[in-house]
């Protein structure tokens, strides 16, 4: 049985990706309206976006994927330097896209501390017995 905290990472990035999908939904016409992007262009960057996330959970919650979990550590430090650029410079989305990217953001960030918490990463390194001393399955 998989520890509480990768249970808890799983429903929260699963979450984070439902979001972020209906906030592209929100954004579709904005997005494709005056900026020289075409519809078939963003839904396949969408589709790819949501097929990588998608792949790094399963190997992440499912196969105990150290190397999944890095990456996604590691593109989560890459978003938030996006977030803080797009914020100082004033391109960060106002009103309801704002807002549920906020609202992805947040558990994007929460998803990722339970991947570091003891259980997770007892898990991660193959143990059966947390770092406090619990065991799991």
């Amino acid at each position: 049985m998989r520890p509480q905290s990768i249970i808890m990472f799983e429903r929260l990035f699963l979450a984070s990706i439902v979001v972020g999908l209906v906030n592209s939904v929100l954004l579709f016409g904005s997005l494709t309206t005056g900026q020289a992007i075409s519809p078939a262009f963003l839904i396949g960057s969408i589709a790819v976006g949501i097929g990588l996330n998608l792949a790094l959970w399963w190997f992440t919650a499912r196969r105990a994927s150290n190397a999944a979990r890095i990456i996604l550590t590691i593109l989560f430090v890459l978003g938030i330097a996006s977030l803080v650029f797009s914020v100082a410079t004033g391109s960060y989305p106002p009103g309801v896209a704002g807002l549920l990217g906020a609202v992805n953001w947040l558990l994007q960030t929460v998803s990722i501390v339970f991947l570091y918490r003891p259980d997770a990463s007892a898990w991660f390194r193959g143990s059966r017995i947390d770092d406090l001393g619990e065991t799991f399955e």
